[in-house]
């Protein structure tokens, strides 16, 4: 059932958020293309994993998840990286900073905490 309620997000996330990201990350940042490939999978497994939680849309993800949750599971869950839960979260940040400037939404909580 939640799967056909995230339906939007999974297209929004996947359509339109992801490749954008990598656009903005590879011209406009201007960044090498290790980097870009680092915070593309960041990005891409951060909203597979919050979908797999359950979460329907981007406004219910919470910042304790975004913050804490996430990079602590990335550390037992993702083989093959070496990111640390710092490293994640400065990842995420540059994610939420772009969703806040091309989207317009409103990331501010992910930082209040």
């Amino acid at each position: 059932m939640k799967e056909i309620l995230q339906k939007p997000f999974k297209k929004w996330s996947e359509e339109e958020v992801l490749p954008e990201y990598k656009n903005f990350l590879s011209n406009e940042e201007k960044l090498a293309p290790d980097i870009v490939k680092k915070h593309y999978e960041v990005a891409k497994i951060f909203f597979k994993r919050a979908m797999y939680v359950g979460f329907i849309t981007f406004d219910q993800i919470r910042p304790e998840f975004a913050k804490y949750e996430f990079p602590r599971w990335w550390q037992t869950h993702v083989l093959g990286s070496d990111l640390d839960e710092n490293e994640i979260w400065s990842s995420l940040k540059n994610l939420l900073k772009f969703l806040a400037t091309k989207f317009r939404i409103d990331t501010n909580r992910f930082f209040d905490i």
